[in-house]
């Protein structure tokens, strides 16, 4: 398929434009068959999310089943935590619709997360003057929402304004969590030395998550 077009297995709906793109994830608008209008979010997960992980794998000396069993136990670890999210019910998260779970030919996984569109806070304010009450709020939605997703067992791990939408109301939504079990099984399997890793904190206001983090982790 094309760089702009995206087969969606959700059924009733259909991806419409990419919105951003890393080499783990993809973030699409969406609209039902039928309708011009978009009305949803397309989150499509890569798993595993790092290309080279399987050679990783096979160099250290992993068969091929086991590689595959790995790779399959980390998709069902995301499909849990996205179907945790569905049904959390939080104010403070962007709604999501519906969860699936697909294997590519490549043998990869795709984990599908489709969620009520909302515009980005940076999108949303495009333009407008932004005073401190306005900020005030951001904090405090987020605050909320990081103490919800802590709720269903999960550490967000990437609070920035390109994850952070506004509903109808103007309240601010955290979405697109980082799946902390995928990350949580390569320790749970003994897969590598707890020893070679560490969890470093970008600046000093997320010393305390990332503190959670790698505790989570056990490192």
């Amino acid at each position: 398929r094309g760089a702009d077009t995206m087969h969606c297995p959700i059924d009733g709906w259909e991806a419409a434009e990419p919105l951003s793109r890393s080499s783990w994830q993809q973030i699409w608008s969406a609209r039902k068959v039928g309708s011009t209008e978009v009305t949803g979010m397309l989150r499509v997960v890569t798993i595993p999310a790092y290309a080279g992980e399987a050679e990783a794998l096979r160099d250290g000396g992993f068969s091929e089943e086991r590689i595959k069993k790995h790779i399959a136990d980390c998709a069902e670890r995301c499909l849990r935590d996205g179907e945790a999210l569905m049904a959390s019910g939080s104010r403070r998260m962007p709604e999501i619709k519906a969860v699936k779970l697909r294997r590519s030919g490549d043998g990869d996984y795709r984990l599908w997360i489709l969620s009520t569109y909302y515009p980005t806070f940076t999108k949303y304010y495009e333009g407008k003057r932004i005073s401190r009450g306005t900020l005030l709020s951001l904090f405090c939605d987020l605050c909320d929402a990081v103490g919800d997703y802590a709720s269903v067992g999960m550490v967000h791990g990437a609070v920035q304004l390109e994850n952070v939408y506004v509903d109808r109301v103007g309240s601010c939504l955290l979405g697109n969590p980082l799946f902390t079990r995928y990350y949580m099984s390569k320790f749970d399997e003994k897969l590598f030395n707890h020893d070679e890793f560490c969890v470093v904190s970008p600046d000093v206001g997320s010393v305390a998550r990332a503190r959670t983090f790698a505790q989570k982790l056990h490192m």
